[in-house]
């Protein structure tokens, strides 16, 4: 029941506008100031009518629109940071990963439009722009960042901090996405 009542509010929203703002509203009361004209009663019924008509056609393209949105923002989900640590005595080569996860069932492709990461007070490379892929419905995907060569390993746990950001669309789709994940992180020990 509470749908329906927020359905009617957008439509007498929507036909307050319509009857009150209009374009034929304002040559009807040109009409009647110059003219003294007055429409007859059928044509205010038939104004009322397509206004309505409309006004729920604007509330439903209004749901519509909205639930696009709502169906497509979040798609793509942060699942876990994992990576390799290739470590050799005091010295590693760590290189981290993002996976994501497609949690609707349409195919994305994404990119990542920018990454830092810093461990230990180094900035590892960042990707090459435009870098991404695609992701089929229910699959996760793994991106892999560049490999700081070199970390010296003066104690542990070693910790950092990941920023990304990332652009996604379902393919065939017009609505472009956007995430932007500031992360701090700390890699266990290994």
């Amino acid at each position: 029941m509470a749908e329906f009542l927020t359905f009617l509010a957008a439509v007498l929203d929507h036909w307050v506008a319509w009857g009150t703002g209009s374009a034929i509203v304002l040559v009807m009361a040109v009409l009647d100031a110059l003219h003294r004209w007055t429409p007859p009663r059928t044509l205010y019924v038939a104004f009322l009518a397509l206004g309505l008509f409309i006004s729920c056609y604007q509330a439903w393209r209004d749901q519509y629109r909205e639930n696009i949105v709502a169906r497509e923002v979040g798609s793509l989900a942060f699942v876990d940071l994992g990576g390799d640590f290739n470590r050799d005595g005091h010295i590693a080569n760590p290189q981290l990963q993002i996976n994501l996860r497609n949690i609707r069932s349409g195919l994305i492709k994404y990119q990542m439009d920018s990454m830092k990461i810093a461990m230990e007070s180094r900035e590892v490379p960042p990707p090459a722009p435009n870098l991404g892929g695609y992701v089929y419905g229910g699959q996760t995907t793994t991106f892999r960042a560049n490999t700081l060569m070199g970390l010296e390993l003066s104690h542990e746990p070693i910790s950092g901090t990941l920023e990304y950001a990332l652009t996604y669309w379902f393919v065939g789709s017009k609505i472009i996405l956007e995430r932007r994940c500031p992360s701090i992180c700390t890699t266990p020990n290994l």
